[in-house]
């Protein structure tokens, strides 16, 4: 699907990143800018094992998409984010792939 990825599909060479929306490839990713904060959604290629997340991170902010050939969804982990409407630190859901890109 993605060429640079595609090009590292053998298991020494692994990537994860963030991509931009328009980079997608139609890949069919829900748009989750109108939902809460922490929600995702993720796509999985199996001809290429390349991995799509889409998160929100917060609400003030564009939706974060991540790719990777190595990391995948896994699981979910609780973080604390700042939230503008209630003031306040809040737990929310973040898929484990994110923690690889920072």
């Amino acid at each position: 699907m993605l060429p640079l990825l595609d090009s590292y599909a053998n298991p020494v060479i692994g990537g994860t990143g963030t991509i931009y929306a328009n980079r997608l490839m139609k890949c069919p990713l829900s748009d989750i800018a109108k939902l809460k904060q922490g929600a995702y959604d993720y796509a999985y290629d199996s001809s290429s094992h390349i991995e799509f997340v889409c998160w929100m991170d917060s609400m003030d902010s564009k939706p974060v998409t991540l790719v990777s050939n190595c990391n995948g969804m896994l699981s979910t982990m609780k973080v604390c984010h700042w939230s503008n409407a209630t003031k306040s630190e809040v737990e929310i859901d973040q898929p484990f792939i994110v923690s690889f890109t920072i």
